[in-house]
């Protein structure tokens, strides 16, 4: 975690040296961001390595401290060891939908935060007839926090960190694990 601490520390000295600005403004946006994904271990299993995650989002700011956001999150492919030696593997995917709230820091910086909910879609299989492998949906929380940086009036970068809520597991459906996804990404602004 130090390097998030790192990037942002230079993407805020940066931006203090810089005199023209843009301030994050009205109207819509759409980007991407790529940047590792990690799936928690839950229940009773073990591995759960992560990898290369991204998402995709279309937003619209209502003013310089408040949006709203949406965007499709792919986690990466994660496989977990049960504790009686099969594995699971896992594929996840969630739809989002937040409130962004906006700090300003300067014309150019903000910090933002994130809440809404999220429907979460795991497919699973498992070499364990007692799994519950298959495809199962939830409904759940979705939080996140960033740091904003507007290269141009129509063109931002951002580093976020976002946690999507897992659900446990019933006796015919696998669990679905809490999803964490740290990326960097770029926004097109429409103004």
């Amino acid at each position: 975690m130090n390097y998030i601490k790192k990037i942002a520390s230079v993407l805020i000295l940066t931006s203090s040296l810089v005199t023209a600005g843009y301030a994050t403004t009205q109207g819509a946006y759409v980007g991407g961001a790529l940047g590792y994904g990690k799936l928690d271990n839950f229940g009773d299993t073990t591995g759960g390595d992560g990898g290369v995650a991204g998402r995709i989002l279309v937003g619209y700011n209502f003013n310089k401290f408040f949006g709203l956001e949406g965007g499709y999150n792919r986690y990466a492919k994660t496989t977990f060891t049960l504790s009686n030696g099969n594995t699971a593997d896992y594929d996840v995917t969630a739809g989002t939908l937040a409130i962004k709230g906006y700090l300003p820091v300067n014309n150019q910086v903000d910090f933002y935060g994130l809440l809404g909910m999220a429907t979460v879609q795991a497919q699973t299989t498992s070499d364990d007839m007692y799994f519950g492998a298959g495809t199962r949906s939830e409904f759940g929380v979705m939080a996140g926090v960033g740091i904003n940086y507007d290269i141009t009036s129509k063109v931002s970068t951002n580093l976020e960190f976002s946690r999507t809520q897992g659900h446990t597991s019933t006796y015919s459906q696998a669990g679905i694990p809490f999803a964490n996804l740290l990326s960097l990404g770029v926004a097109y602004h429409f103004n």
